[in-house]
């Protein structure tokens, strides 16, 4: 599974998901995204490439614990030996 922010294109650290298109992102990230939008009066489209949900609202978003443990399960794996 990809664990890279489609917004910073960064490792996520707190992911949440989209409960209406299912794709994840960075917490503060994808909540900057949509404040942004917001102050500009337009809604705040899903920003993984080819999804068509337009538009992203606060309480689409859910913490994912499942998500959250595996990337801290890949990032121990991938940390040298001390």
């Amino acid at each position: 599974m990809n664990f890279v922010c489609p917004i910073t294109q960064v490792e996520m650290k707190k992911p949440v998901k989209n409960k209406v298109c299912g794709h994840f992102y960075e917490e503060e990230a994808i909540l900057d995204l949509i404040r942004h939008k917001e102050q500009r009066d337009k809604n705040a489209c899903c920003p993984k490439v080819g999804c068509s949900n337009l538009t992203v609202r606060r309480s689409d978003l859910v913490p994912d614990e499942a998500v959250k443990r595996a990337i801290d399960s890949q990032s121990k794996q991938s940390r040298p030996a001390q």
